[in-house]
């Protein structure tokens, strides 16, 4: 393998990875080109039985003319076509139906993901409110009580913290 083939499977790779991660992050980009290729191939596929009609009518005018071997063999051809052109015509009719719920899935998921995110909010915040109480219940504890002010007409005298001198050691 040459140096420059190696090189530009290199940079194809690398720029192939990028895009990709630039489509995951942007589904409404995946569900425009999944829009686009669905578009395509019903365009495709309705030329491909317009054109079995030509032929189908064209087969209708020889078989006017033809032998009676040939008639048989015409209206096999003609049956054929018409089968064929039924399958194209479902599978436009199923395109359609993909074209319109294309992206749902990747809605789906993004709902699943926000819900799950959703959760995972609730539990951590779950857990900081425990620890919150536990830290003000832990400094509470070690807190002496504050004085009120001497404003407060409902001045408990047991509330009120003890003079320094009435404090006691051990």
């Amino acid at each position: 393998m040459s140096f420059f083939s190696r090189l530009s499977n290199l940079v194809s790779g690398f720029s192939n990875g990028i895009l990709d991660r630039f489509e995951e992050n942007n589904p409404q980009i995946k569900d425009a080109q999944r829009k686009q290729e669905i578009a395509k191939q019903n365009k495709d596929l309705k030329e491909a039985a317009a054109g079995l009609l030509v032929l189908e009518k064209e087969l209708q005018a020889e078989l006017e003319q033809a032998s009676p071997e040939r008639k048989e063999q015409i209206l096999q051809k003609i049956q054929e076509y018409q089968d064929q052109r039924k399958e194209m015509l479902d599978i436009i009719g199923q395109n359609q139906k993909r074209k319109h719920t294309a992206g749902l899935q990747d809605v789906a998921d993004l709902i699943n993901q926000e819900s799950a995110a959703e959760e995972s909010l609730g539990l951590l915040r779950a857990r900081t409110e425990v620890l919150e109480s536990m830290v003000s219940s832990s400094t509470s504890s070690n807190k002496p009580v504050q004085k009120k002010s001497p404003s407060d007409d409902s001045t408990d005298p047991k509330d009120e913290d003890p003079a320094p001198s009435q404090k006691r050691t051990l």
